[in-house]
């Protein structure tokens, strides 16, 4: 058997643009935060109606993605994979109309540029 990792520890990804209304593109929400703010769970306990708070965002210290697969090499000429596990936590994502707009201008020129 082999056994294979990665973690990320945080990502952050920010925009190059001058005038950008959002400066930071991609980032993890913090514990607590999820959708502009931690999720509401409803439902009854004992016959009384609970109202509880929910932490969505990563606990303190978890990494912000992490990877792992095992392969099993037991059989010959057939590629067994008994476990792959991809996680990542919650993030945030920003993008506006100009950076989008450059993005598929840019994706456009390497495809010409390839073919």
């Amino acid at each position: 058997m082999c056994y294979a990792a990665v973690t990320l520890g945080r990502v952050q990804i920010d925009s190059q643009l001058w005038s950008t209304r959002f400066p930071v593109l991609l980032y993890p929400l913090p514990r607590g935060v999820g959708g502009g703010g931690a999720g509401r769970v409803e439902g009854t306990t004992g016959g009384r109606r609970v109202r509880t708070l929910v932490d969505i965002g990563a606990p303190a210290g978890t990494p912000f993605a992490s990877c792992k697969v095992e392969q099993d090499f037991s059989y010959p000429g057939v590629h067994v994979f008994p476990m792959v596990m991809v996680q990542a936590h919650p993030f945030d994502v920003n993008i506006e109309g100009t950076l989008a707009a450059r993005l598929v201008a840019m994706a456009g020129q390497a495809y010409l540029t390839v073919r």
